[in-house]
């Protein structure tokens, strides 16, 4: 039992008690340090126990390093007006309703989400939507559109979650992607649905073209993690299927592309990620840079934070802004500290064998029966935390050393990365985000959309079960 009470003081704090993540996490941590210093068989070495929260700081630094540019990019994009230009845009495509409410769920907002991330497509995807059909459904369409991310800002969870696993980059977004397989058709499907009025024909159109574009960008996603293009699977996947889309649905296939100027940011960050891929190739040591704490290495020059950097000083001409720096203080301090404590509480579990307790008094042995659990536990995490880089920081030591007690380390750190990033959606952070960015509506909207949430959830479940197991039959 108190191996487990950190996990679980943490879950109490933000299921029952309604505390904001980051001081659930602050209670969890409260808590391991109360187990390893009471409990005398998870007392640890301080050496241990530094070499644990020297590798927690150089997880939240490069966690960091990719959250601060990011936010900070957000603020010139608003400036610049470039979501509404992108709004325009894709408001102006000749689709139906159905179609094209899809392709902006599993096309348009994962691949913004998979620059930017911090729920930054919502500025787009909402105002689009509630364009295209009615308030009601467009405020649960906007919550299915964040739905990548185990690939959002820049695939910053995955990149977390194979760091804190040990499991190679590569081999883990790979392994995520199919696990996450089933999630994108089911939710282009159900946006499409949605779009449809008292016309079961219709709908049952509407749901197959959906559940295409979705499966559309599963595949593009996978092919890219497969070729090992992480860090822009979910834009390509994104890109890829709204070209899809056109060519398929649009009654003129003429290409329309969107303004050079909203997508000059983004072309310049694909390159700069790119660039970064391709410099160790030509020789360029950037291995020389690398930071290295226990197990966990952290290098800034093959940083996609690196790339988020570059395309802030060139928008901006090579000055920061202090407005702008502000701004993006107050936004990513919470998201940062909530991290970097459910990572200490994480490396510390590991360090005094909290973890290795838990696994071992587990009940079940057989793989295949305990993704019904871990499964669970991933979505909870992510739920619960809001963020699936928090999700992960949280349970996904313990969901790989629970693999690695049965022989299959990689299945369950990518179960784990995957529940946790496709429940971030019904998160409450999520609910209150598409709520501001849409206005004021009626009354106990956030309730109905909680509710909504929560019932798609279960067809998320399912999803990601058939996925898991896919994943098992494949390793």
């Amino acid at each position: 039992m108190a191996a487990v009470s950190p996990l679980v003081i943490a879950l109490l704090a933000t299921a029952v008690f309604r505390r904001p993540a980051h001081l659930a996490a602050l209670f969890g941590i409260a808590v391991t340090i109360a187990v390893v210093v009471f409990v005398p068989n998870f007392t640890t070495s301080a050496t241990e126990l530094t070499r644990a929260l020297a590798a927690a700081g150089l997880i939240s630094l490069s966690a960091a390093a990719v959250i601060v540019p990011g936010l900070y990019l957000n603020q010139q994009l608003t400036e610049r007006h470039i979501h509404t230009r992108l709004v325009e845009w894709t408001d102006a495509l000749p689709l139906r309703a159905p179609q094209k409410s899809a392709l902006i769920v599993v096309g348009v907002a994962p691949a913004l989400e998979s620059m930017t991330g911090f729920g930054m497509s919502l500025l787009v995807t909402v105002p689009l939507l509630m364009a295209v059909t009615r308030r009601e459904t467009a405020l649960r369409q906007s919550l299915l559109s964040m739905n990548i991310m185990p690939w959002g800002t820049l695939g910053l969870a995955t990149l977390v979650g194979s760091t804190l696993s040990g499991q190679e980059l590569g081999a883990l977004a790979l392994s995520t992607a199919v696990v996450s397989m089933l999630v994108f058709p089911l939710f282009g499907a159900l946006s499409s649905a949605m779009a449809v009025v008292n016309n079961s024909s219709e709908r049952r159109r509407a749901i197959v073209s959906g559940s295409m574009l979705g499966s559309v960008f599963s595949l593009a996603l996978l092919g890219m993690n497969w070729l090992g293009f992480v860090e822009l699977a979910g834009v390509c996947a994104g890109i890829a299927t709204v070209l899809v889309g056109l060519w398929l649905f649009a009654p003129s296939k003429a290409l329309i592309l969107p303004p050079r100027e909203a997508m000059r940011p983004y072309a310049l960050i694909f390159s700069l990620v790119v660039l970064l891929r391709v410099a160790p190739l030509v020789g360029i040591p950037v291995d020389a840079a690398a930071l290295n704490a226990g197990n966990v290495a952290f290098n800034p020059l093959t940083s996609p934070g690196i790339a988020l950097v570059a395309t802030v000083l060139i928008l901006g001409r090579g000055r920061l802004r202090t407005d702008h720096v502000h701004a993006t203080a107050l936004r990513a301090w919470k998201p940062i500290l909530t991290l970097t404590t459910f990572t200490v509480m994480a490396q510390v579990m590991v360090a005094s064998s909290m973890v290795t307790s838990i696994s071992e008094s587990l009940p079940v042995d057989n793989p295949l029966l305990y993704l019904f659990v871990a499964v669970l536990i991933g979505m909870a995490s992510g739920y619960l935390t809001g963020s699936g880089v928090g999700g992960n920081a949280l349970m996904l030591p313990m969901q790989s050393g629970i693999g690695a007690q049965m022989g299959h380390p990689l299945l369950f750190s990518a179960v784990q990365n995957s529940a946790a990033g496709h429940t971030v959606f019904a998160s409450m952070p999520i609910v209150l985000l598409t709520l501001a960015i849409a206005g004021e509506g009626k009354k106990g909207e956030d309730t109905q959309l909680v509710r909504f949430s929560l019932m798609t959830s279960v067809g998320v479940y399912a999803a990601l079960l058939l996925g898991s197991a896919g994943l098992y039959v494949l390793l």
